[in-house]
């Protein structure tokens, strides 16, 4: 038979895992929330073209001439991650060919041919070819992009050479840029 005693210390493991349970499903008497962020920073658009001196040739000055080249490869680098119908479009610009002595064919007669377009990513790349450099004009579109792509051509310089054009080596600058 038991005594007084032990029927209360068997009772104690039951309410004490009664007290378990009722804290557990409790509702907390005090909370306190962090604020979290995360920056994600976009990628960057760029392109690259060759540095260096680019010799398209010699050519006579008894008549009006053309004279082309290749001036080698240019790239476009896009990795702004776009979800989807982002857009670049590559440009190009010159100066006249000049000589130190004075003598001057003017930009607008360098043509530029944008060739075949070797690319990565999904979109469209379309050459747009243009005729005179004198001002900025565009020469590669990439469109309906998604995601990190490149596009990258060897373009074709055609300068005409008036014959009037005193004897000399010309030189000129072309500029690419993206956007």
């Amino acid at each position: 038979m038991r005594t007084s005693t032990q029927r209360r210390l068997a009772a104690v493991p039951l309410v004490a895992g009664l007290g378990a349970l009722s804290i557990v499903g409790a509702p907390p008497t005090a909370a306190s929330a962090t604020p979290v962020s995360i920056t994600v920073e976009a990628g960057t658009l760029s392109i690259s073209a060759p540095t260096v001196m680019v010799d398209l040739g010699t050519v006579s000055t008894a008549e009006q001439t053309v004279i082309s080249g290749s001036l080698g490869s240019v790239e476009v680098v896009d990795e702004r991650n776009a979800a989807t119908d982002a857009q670049w479009v590559a440009s190009v610009v010159a100066t006249d060919f000049a000589t130190s002595s004075g003598g001057v064919i003017p930009a607008a007669a360098i043509d530029y041919r944008v060739g075949y377009i070797s690319h990565s990513g999904s979109g469209t790349f379309t050459a747009l070819d243009p005729s005179g450099l004198a001002t900025t004009s565009p020469v590669v579109r990439g469109a309906d992009l998604a995601g990190p792509n490149s596009a990258s051509w060897s373009p074709t310089i055609t300068v005409a050479v008036p014959s009037e054009s005193m004897a000399g080596t010309y030189t000129a600058s072309i500029t690419h840029s993206v956007s």
